[in-house]
């Protein structure tokens, strides 16, 4: 699925690649997850996809901060 190639800038280095097997798995993981984005979205106008997608974005980030601040909280806690 990868394979680990030496970094000629850097021999230090290793650079992982996708196979073509590993490529072909990511396509066919993402084709069914494209799929049924297409399907919870089909009712949506161009304009309401695209503020779904900035809206679903900024969940993301919100999530992210989120897990983080429960991070510290966490390590914060452990260490009492």
């Amino acid at each position: 699925m990868v394979e680990r190639r030496n970094d000629p800038a850097d021999r230090r280095a290793r650079i992982v690649h996708l196979t073509q097997a590993g490529r072909e798995v990511i396509a066919c993981a993402f084709a069914g997850h494209e799929a049924a984005m297409e399907r919870a979205a089909r009712g949506l106008t161009p304009a309401e996809r695209k503020r779904a997608a900035e809206l679903l974005k900024n969940l993301r980030l919100t999530d992210q901060s989120l897990l983080q601040g429960a991070n510290k909280n966490r390590a914060l806690s452990s260490n009492e």
